[in-house]
């Protein structure tokens, strides 16, 4: 699946942004998808980071989470599932983010700090995610 000419993705440059304790949103249709660049202030690890595990991995283990959540999300008990011990989804919630601010939008702007195959990896998730919550 290639992507949609109003995503773009860009790797992470400090002059550009305003980064100061910033970790995810950094406007309302710009996200940071990538690790923190390890300065007391500046931009952190964003919760959409795949940290130890692999561009497939996580791919693998948000899709489980999509199966599971999607439902929920559509007809509207997942404020409900969300209360539950059992509830661990917050990548889903994240994805879900970008969904709703693309389908707002009509575009979105992600920033990485490196890693572009895995950058490429959540902006399809989004892209497909906010076609089935419109």
């Amino acid at each position: 699946m290639s992507l949609p000419n109003n995503i773009s993705i860009e790797l992470f440059i400090q002059r550009k942004f305003t980064t100061e304790k910033v970790s995810f949103q950094l406007g309302n249709r710009t996200f940071h998808v990538g690790q923190g660049n390890r300065q007391e202030d500046g931009l952190r690890t964003s919760p959409l980071w795949r940290g130890r595990y692999s561009t497939q991995e996580f791919r693998l283990s948000l899709w489980r989470q999509i199966q599971r959540y999607l439902p929920h999300y559509q007809d509207g008990t997942l404020d409900q599932v969300r209360q539950r011990r059992t509830f661990n989804s917050y990548d889903f919630l994240h994805v879900l983010r970008l969904a709703k601010a693309y389908n707002k939008y009509g575009s979105l702007r992600l920033i990485h700090t490196g890693d572009i195959e895995h950058a490429e990896m959540i902006a399809r998730c989004a892209v497909w995610l906010a076609q089935q919550i419109r």
